[in-house]
């Protein structure tokens, strides 16, 4: 059954907000709330079993692969905060 268009824009508000954020942060250079977003993908991916790059992968299909791209989110995310909060630290 489907909803009616008021019901979902309610539905989808939090994807909205992000995407202002986002829009402000990169207007600003605020490089690291673009490191929380991909540090909240990393995080959420893990209990949901999948990632999406190009193609979604699935953690009980390719678990090496799916492993590989949740650590890269990680740790590019910590290095994109890092580096724009704390710049002295990685020079």
């Amino acid at each position: 059954m489907r909803q009616s268009g008021g019901k979902t824009a309610l539905k989808m508000w939090p994807t909205v907000v992000s995407l202002g954020i986002l829009l402000v942060a990169t207007l600003f250079e605020w490089y690291w709330v673009w490191g929380l977003l991909f540090l909240f993908w990393a995080v959420a991916s893990i209990p949901l079993g999948q990632v999406s790059i190009i193609q979604t992968v699935r953690r009980d299909e390719s678990p090496l692969l799916f492993w590989t791209i949740s650590v890269f989110w990680v740790v590019v995310s910590v290095l994109v905060i890092v580096n724009d909060l704390f710049p002295e630290f990685l020079s």
